[in-house]
């Protein structure tokens, strides 16, 4: 735990040095317009279900009660919409964020290489384009896979979310999920760098699973904080690249 929180302070100091700040833009930008995009076309689309209900029609003897009975039906709504924002959020960040990864990883993987320069000599293996692209396709296949495999049941078990108690259990598993998918992203770059594949990434994310899912927590909740959730996929690399290294040198 200690790690990854020491990880995110070396990613702080870092961020805005001269080599990596020319290397944050572009992916703070893809990763800031597909995360406002995304949000913003689930919640106008879920907004409706929320907000618009049509009031119960009562009979003339309760005509007393429309009054008390829409504000219980209001108060109602937005404790709802609380519980399924934070929901939605935990559902989004581990689903539009490796959208977000994969389609800024050429800029990612320089950013990753950038860090870990500054942290140790560096000696990556070469590959031809061909295998580059292969590489890619297959790593990219396996984290689709590994989502799809864990996310389905999740998503099984949302159905519940409408049942008391079910739904704070459901948003706390999504939570738990995303920040587990968030920690391996992170260090997805820095391994990718370093010719390990998406397997080997996981089993080493699994000989510290508290550091992992503590990266990926500070990261969820970095995306919660207006303009620092700008940066948070860059900052997100760099404490991964830091605590990639960490893992490698024991």
């Amino acid at each position: 735990m200690i790690q990854s929180i020491n990880a995110y302070s070396w990613a702080w100091k870092t961020i805005f040095s001269p080599k990596i700040r020319r290397s944050i833009i572009i992916p703070s930008l893809i990763h800031t317009l597909i995360i406002i995009l995304s949000f913003w076309g689930i919640f106008h689309f879920a907004e409706p279900y929320f907000f618009d209900w049509p009031p119960p029609e009562l009979p003339v003897w309760l005509d007393w009660a429309d009054e008390v009975l829409g504000v219980i039906l209001i108060i109602l709504s937005y404790i709802l919409w609380i519980i399924f924002a934070v929901t939605l959020l935990a559902v989004g960040f581990a689903t539009f964020t490796p959208i977000a990864h994969l389609i800024a990883s050429p800029f990612v993987g320089q950013l990753s290489l950038d860090a870990e320069s500054l942290l140790r000599p560096i000696n990556h293996p070469e590959y031809s384009i061909a295998t580059l692209a292969g590489r890619t396709v297959k790593r990219e296949t396996s984290r689709i896979l590994y989502w799809l495999t864990r996310a389905l049941p999740l998503m099984l078990l949302s159905v519940l979310f409408w049942v008391p108690v079910m739904n704070t259990l459901v948003s706390v598993l999504w939570f738990v999920f995303s920040s587990w998918m968030l920690g391996l992203q992170a260090l997805d770059a820095a391994a990718d760098n370093n010719g390990a594949n998406f397997k080997q990434t996981c089993a080493i994310a699994k000989k510290d699973k508290l550091n992992t899912l503590v990266l990926g927590a500070i990261t969820t909740l970095l995306m919660l904080i207006p303009i620092v959730n700008f940066l948070s996929l860059s900052l997100s690399v760099l404490a991964g690249t830091r605590l990639w290294v960490h893992l490698n040198s024991k």
